[in-house]
C-alpha cells in the first residue's frame, strides 16, 4: 500500500523535490490514464530554492498509480535509451 496522507478523496503518492519534477511525474502518470493533482508541500517563509510538491491521485487509484509511479521513477533514473 502506498504511503501518503489521505485528503478527502485524494491521496499523496509521492513528494517531488520541486514543482518541475512534480509536473514531469504528473505528465507521465496522466499519459498512463491517471487523474493527477499537484499541491505545494512547502510552507510560507521557507528558504529560497525549489519548493517540494505533493503528487496526489484519487484514493481509489492510489495502489495502481503507485505501481505506475515506481515504473516511471525507475525509467527516469535509467535515463534516456
Amino acid at each position: 500500500m502506498p504511503v501518503g496522507r489521505v485528503n478527502g478523496l485524494w491521496q499523496v503518492v509521492y513528494i517531488a523535490p520541486s514543482e518541475a519534477v512534480g509536473a514531469q511525474i504528473r505528465d507521465r502518470l496522466s499519459q498512463r490514464g491517471f487523474l493527477v493533482m499537484l499541491r505545494s508541500a512547502g510552507g510560507r517563509g521557507q528558504a529560497e530554492g525549489p519548493t517540494p510538491c505533493e503528487v496526489l491521485v484519487p484514493a481509489v487509484e492510489a495502489v495502481d498509480a503507485h505501481e505506475a509511479l515506481t515504473e516511471v521513477l525507475v525509467a527516469r533514473s535509467a535515463g534516456p535509451s
